[in-house]
C-alpha cells in the first residue's frame, strides 16, 4: 500500500556522501516493511530490491518517544552486492571448516572400525575353532586394551584356561581311576 501524505516519512539524518535530507521516501519496495515497524513497534529487513542506484537490503529499527509511541525509524541500507559478497566470503571458510571436518570424521570412523573390527575378528576365529574342536586350549588371545572387547578377549582367554584345567584334572582322574581298576584286576 502506498504511504498517504500525512504518513509520508522524511529522510532527516543521513550518512550518503551525498545527502538528501528533507526527501520523501516513496519507494513502493520497502513502504510495507516501513509501514510495518510503525503498526507493529518491532524492528525488520527487507528482501532485495532494486531502485534506480542498485539492488539493496535494507533494515529498519522504530525510534520511540518518552511515551514509548514509535515516532521514527532508522533505517540502514547495504548494497546487495556488497552484502552478498562479504556473506560468501564469510561462508567459504566455514564450508570448508565443514570439509575438513567431514573427511576427519571419515578418516577417524575407518581408524575406529578398524580399531574394533580387528580384536573381534580375532575373538570370532578363536571360538570358531573351540567350537570346532580344533582349537589349542594353550593358545591365549591376548588382546590389549581397556574397552569392552579387550575385556571380552580376557574372559574368553580365563574361560579357555579354566576349561584347560578341568579338563587336565579330569584326565588325571581318569588316569587314576583306570589305574586303580588296572589294580584291582590284578588282585
Amino acid at each position: 500500500r502506498k504511504i498517504s501524505r500525512a504518513e509520508r516519512l522524511e529522510l532527516v539524518v543521513m550518512t550518503h556522501p551525498t545527502p538528501f535530507t528533507g526527501d520523501s521516501v516513496e519507494s513502493p519496495a520497502i513502504a510495507s516493511d516501513i509501514q510495518r515497524v510503525f503498526s507493529t513497534g518491532r524492528p525488520t529487513f527487507t528482501d532485495i530490491y532494486e531502485t534506480k542506484t542498485g539492488q539493496w537490503i535494507s533494515a529498519f529499527a522504530p525510534i520511540r518517544d518518552g511515551e514509548d509511541s514509535v515516532v521514527g525509524l532508522l533505517e540502514v541500507n547495504y548494497p546487495y552486492d556488497r552484502f552478498q559478497a562479504d556473506f560468501m566470503g564469510k561462508l567459504q571458510p566455514v564450508i570448508v571448516s565443514v570439509a575438513l571436518l567431514i573427511v576427519l570424521m571419515i578418516v577417524l570412523s575407518g581408524s575406529m572400525a578398524k580399531r574394533i573390527a580387528r580384536p573381534l575378528t580375532i575373538i570370532m576365529h578363536r571360538v570358531e575353532k573351540l567350537q570346532s574342536g580344533s582349537g589349542d586350549l594353550t593358545v591365549q588371545m591376548n588382546i590389549a586394551g581397556r574397552d569392552e572387547i579387550a575385556i571380552t578377549g580376557r574372559y574368553i582367554d580365563n574361560f579357555i584356561q579354566n576349561l584347560a584345567g578341568t579338563i587336565r584334572e579330569v584326565k588325571q582322574f581318569s588316569e587314576l581311576v583306570q589305574a586303580s581298576n588296572s589294580a584291582l584286576r590284578r588282585i
